[in-house]
Protein backbone atom coordinates (compact mmCIF):
# COMPACT_ATOMS: atom_id res chain seq x y z
CA UNK A 1 0.00 0.00 0.00
CA UNK A 2 1.36 3.18 -1.01
CA UNK A 3 1.13 6.45 0.58
CA UNK A 4 -0.61 9.55 0.13
CA UNK A 5 0.20 12.08 -2.49
CA UNK A 6 -0.60 15.03 -1.00
CA UNK A 7 -0.10 16.90 -4.62
CA UNK A 8 -1.96 14.77 -5.85
CA UNK A 9 -5.11 15.38 -2.98
CA UNK A 10 -4.60 19.13 -3.56
CA UNK A 11 -4.80 19.18 -7.30
CA UNK A 12 -8.56 17.34 -7.33
CA UNK A 13 -9.29 19.37 -4.40
CA UNK A 14 -8.99 22.76 -5.99
CA UNK A 15 -10.28 20.65 -9.45
CA UNK A 16 -13.71 20.17 -7.37
CA UNK A 17 -13.72 23.25 -5.57
CA UNK A 18 -13.60 25.61 -8.29
CA UNK A 19 -15.56 23.55 -10.99
CA UNK A 20 -17.81 23.05 -7.74
CA UNK A 21 -18.07 26.48 -7.45
CA UNK A 22 -18.31 27.67 -10.87
CA UNK A 23 -21.58 25.27 -11.54
CA UNK A 24 -23.09 26.39 -8.42
CA UNK A 25 -23.04 30.45 -9.57
CA UNK A 26 -23.79 29.15 -12.96
CA UNK A 27 -27.01 27.22 -11.86
CA UNK A 28 -27.93 30.42 -9.56
CA UNK A 29 -27.33 32.45 -12.51
CA UNK A 30 -29.29 30.18 -14.89
CA UNK A 31 -32.57 30.50 -12.32
CA UNK A 32 -32.07 34.14 -11.86
CA UNK A 33 -32.45 34.29 -16.11
CA UNK A 34 -34.84 31.96 -16.11
CA UNK A 35 -37.39 33.71 -13.57
CA UNK A 36 -36.14 37.55 -14.56
CA UNK A 37 -36.99 37.15 -18.39
CA UNK A 38 -36.92 40.69 -19.58
CA UNK A 39 -33.71 41.61 -19.76
CA UNK A 40 -32.53 45.20 -20.92
CA UNK A 41 -28.96 46.05 -21.83
CA UNK A 42 -27.63 47.46 -18.72
CA UNK A 43 -28.98 43.58 -17.39
CA UNK A 44 -26.88 42.30 -20.52
CA UNK A 45 -23.96 43.84 -19.27
CA UNK A 46 -24.08 42.85 -15.79
CA UNK A 47 -25.07 39.42 -17.12
CA UNK A 48 -21.39 39.49 -19.54
CA UNK A 49 -19.76 40.33 -17.11
CA UNK A 50 -20.55 37.41 -14.45
CA UNK A 51 -20.10 35.30 -16.89
CA UNK A 52 -16.46 36.50 -17.68
CA UNK A 53 -16.19 36.16 -14.04
CA UNK A 54 -17.33 32.11 -13.28
CA UNK A 55 -15.77 31.40 -16.64
CA UNK A 56 -12.27 31.79 -14.43
CA UNK A 57 -13.93 29.66 -11.93
CA UNK A 58 -14.01 26.92 -14.55
CA UNK A 59 -11.09 28.00 -16.48
CA UNK A 60 -9.06 27.36 -12.97
CA UNK A 61 -10.50 23.74 -12.75
CA UNK A 62 -9.14 22.97 -16.62
CA UNK A 63 -6.08 24.18 -15.85
CA UNK A 64 -5.64 22.20 -12.45
CA UNK A 65 -6.86 19.16 -14.48
CA UNK A 66 -4.44 19.87 -17.40
CA UNK A 67 -1.73 20.19 -14.82
CA UNK A 68 -0.53 23.60 -16.76
CA UNK A 69 0.20 25.24 -13.05
CA UNK A 70 1.72 28.54 -15.14
CA UNK A 71 -1.45 28.82 -17.21
CA UNK A 72 -3.01 30.17 -13.24
CA UNK A 73 -0.83 33.19 -13.55
CA UNK A 74 -3.33 34.29 -16.64
CA UNK A 75 -6.36 33.95 -14.45
CA UNK A 76 -4.79 35.73 -11.62
CA UNK A 77 -3.97 38.19 -14.17
CA UNK A 78 -7.48 38.55 -15.78
CA UNK A 79 -9.45 39.02 -12.04
CA UNK A 80 -6.58 41.14 -10.87
CA UNK A 81 -6.71 43.26 -13.75
CA UNK A 82 -10.82 43.96 -13.25
CA UNK A 83 -10.29 44.26 -9.46
CA UNK A 84 -7.62 46.61 -10.04
CA UNK A 85 -9.79 49.02 -13.11
CA UNK A 86 -12.86 48.93 -10.44
CA UNK A 87 -11.52 49.76 -7.20
CA UNK A 88 -8.54 52.38 -8.81
CA UNK A 89 -11.44 53.82 -10.71
CA UNK A 90 -13.57 54.40 -8.05
CA UNK A 91 -11.36 55.96 -5.90
CA UNK A 92 -10.07 58.32 -8.02
CA UNK A 93 -13.91 59.44 -8.87
CA UNK A 94 -14.51 59.40 -5.15
CA UNK A 95 -11.34 61.74 -4.82
CA UNK A 96 -11.87 63.78 -7.12
CA UNK A 97 -15.55 64.81 -6.79
CA UNK A 98 -14.62 65.34 -2.93
CA UNK A 99 -12.22 67.31 -3.63
CA UNK A 100 -13.48 69.53 -6.40
CA UNK A 101 -17.08 69.23 -6.72
CA UNK A 102 -19.30 70.29 -9.77
CA UNK A 103 -21.09 73.59 -10.09
CA UNK A 104 -23.46 74.70 -12.37
CA UNK A 105 -22.11 78.24 -12.04
CA UNK A 106 -18.72 76.82 -13.89
CA UNK A 107 -17.57 78.27 -16.81
CA UNK A 108 -16.57 76.60 -19.69
CA UNK A 109 -12.80 76.06 -19.06
CA UNK A 110 -13.65 74.66 -15.55
CA UNK A 111 -15.93 71.59 -17.17
CA UNK A 112 -13.32 70.80 -19.79
CA UNK A 113 -11.08 70.36 -17.27
CA UNK A 114 -13.69 68.40 -15.45
CA UNK A 115 -13.21 66.38 -18.51
CA UNK A 116 -10.04 65.86 -19.26
CA UNK A 117 -9.85 64.77 -15.15
CA UNK A 118 -12.49 62.19 -15.81
CA UNK A 119 -10.45 60.73 -19.44
CA UNK A 120 -7.62 60.03 -17.01
CA UNK A 121 -9.64 58.93 -14.33
CA UNK A 122 -11.15 56.44 -16.86
CA UNK A 123 -7.73 55.50 -19.07
CA UNK A 124 -5.08 56.28 -16.08
CA UNK A 125 -6.71 52.49 -14.27
CA UNK A 126 -7.17 50.90 -17.86
CA UNK A 127 -3.11 51.15 -18.73
CA UNK A 128 -2.63 50.11 -15.20
CA UNK A 129 -5.03 47.06 -15.30
CA UNK A 130 -3.58 46.23 -19.09
CA UNK A 131 -0.12 46.53 -17.38
CA UNK A 132 -0.95 43.84 -14.54
CA UNK A 133 -2.83 41.61 -17.35
CA UNK A 134 0.64 41.52 -19.58
CA UNK A 135 2.98 41.35 -16.23
CA UNK A 136 1.12 38.38 -15.37
CA UNK A 137 1.20 36.88 -19.03
CA UNK A 138 4.38 36.71 -19.05
CA UNK A 139 4.90 35.02 -15.56
CA UNK A 140 2.68 31.97 -17.47
CA UNK A 141 5.33 31.57 -19.84
CA UNK A 142 8.48 29.17 -19.76
CA UNK A 143 11.31 30.88 -19.06
CA UNK A 144 14.08 30.55 -21.53
CA UNK A 145 16.17 27.76 -22.19
CA UNK A 146 19.64 28.02 -22.13
CA UNK A 147 22.05 26.70 -25.03
CA UNK A 148 23.05 23.91 -22.87
CA UNK A 149 19.73 22.75 -21.94
CA UNK A 150 19.08 23.39 -26.10
CA UNK A 151 21.94 20.95 -26.94
CA UNK A 152 21.31 18.69 -24.21
CA UNK A 153 17.44 18.10 -25.07
CA UNK A 154 18.43 16.91 -29.13
CA UNK A 155 20.73 14.09 -27.53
Amino acid sequence: MTGFDVKEILRWLAIALFGGLALFLSIGLSYEIITHLPIDWIMALVLAFVILIISQFYRVAYICFRRQYRQLFKVAGVIGAIVVFGEIQSLLRRWHLELHPIEPSDSLLAALGHLFVDLLITLGPLFVAAWLYRFCDRLAKPPPRTPAQLSHSNL
